[in-house]
């Protein structure tokens, strides 16, 4: 059937074959390459076969973005005329889950390094208020507003393409869930309540809630850090896993 592997992935091949002169061999056939494999012979030959065998993709040298054709071809024992049956084609398309896992953690670097941005802003409008000036206080937690906007559309994003990364933990994936959880609370209940009272007629009624916010941006960028570091050790040690496991193969 067709099917989508990733780049070191294995192919499960389960074949069903039968020959009145009875069979000799079966071949695997990567018609786009080439290439062919054995995957059954028979020294005397057998009238029916059902088995399967398991194709490590690395065999066929494919890369991500690989897309190929392939059958199975049953050569027969006919001692005159001798005949190859073939089985439809299929396709095989190779994606690489490492690229896309590479992908999610520099989109998920690119979200702490917002967080940081978020904090300053933060900071610079707390700054302003403590100087009386109200309308750079208010535009700079309006820029603090835009950006909890943005960094929660982006989460949202990240999350359903983690949804789907075999690479990426439960616990990072709850983890990263909490924090966007603690973003949409952070917008609704301490950043537009502050830009109601910056905008109302006793602005310095926002410090209190400016401090909250700074102090909860603190600690999410803190926690986006150590989730992040976290899921970079666990990839470490499954790329030492993956090597041993793929010497061990040899």
């Amino acid at each position: 059937c067709d099917v989508v592997v990733s780049e070191k992935g294995r192919l499960k091949i389960i074949y069903s074959a039968a020959d009145a002169f009875g069979i000799r061999s079966i071949d695997f056939n990567c018609l786009s390459k080439e290439r062919k494999i054995n995957i059954a012979k028979f020294p005397r030959p057998v009238t029916k076969s059902v088995s399967e065998y398991e194709l490590m993709i690395r065999d066929l040298s494919l890369v991500p973005g690989d897309v190929v054709r392939y059958r199975l071809e049953a050569t027969d024992a006919d001692p005159v005329s001798g005949g190859t049956g073939v089985s439809e084609e299929y396709i095989i398309e190779v994606f690489s889950y490492e690229l896309e896992h590479e992908k999610i953690e520099q989109s998920l670097a690119e979200l702490n390094q917002k967080f940081l941005e978020m904090l300053a802003k933060q900071m610079e409008a707390k700054d302003y208020l403590l100087k009386g000036d109200k309308d750079k206080s208010l535009q700079a937690e309006k820029d603090v507003d835009a950006m909890a906007s943005e960094q929660i559309k982006n989460f949202d994003k990240i999350l359903e393409r983690m949804m789907d990364d075999p690479l990426a933990s439960a616990s990072s994936y709850a983890d990263y869930e909490s924090i966007k959880e603690s973003m949409d609370y952070l917008q609704k209940d301490k950043i537009k309540p502050a830009l109601e009272r910056l905008s109302g007629k006793d602005p310095a009624a926002s410090s209190g809630l400016q401090e909250e916010i700074i102090a909860e941006l603190e600690r999410i960028s803190i926690l986006g850090e150590n989730v992040y570091e976290r899921q970079k050790m666990e990839d470490a040690v499954s790329s030492a896993r993956d090597m041993r496991d793929a010497s061990l193969d040899l």
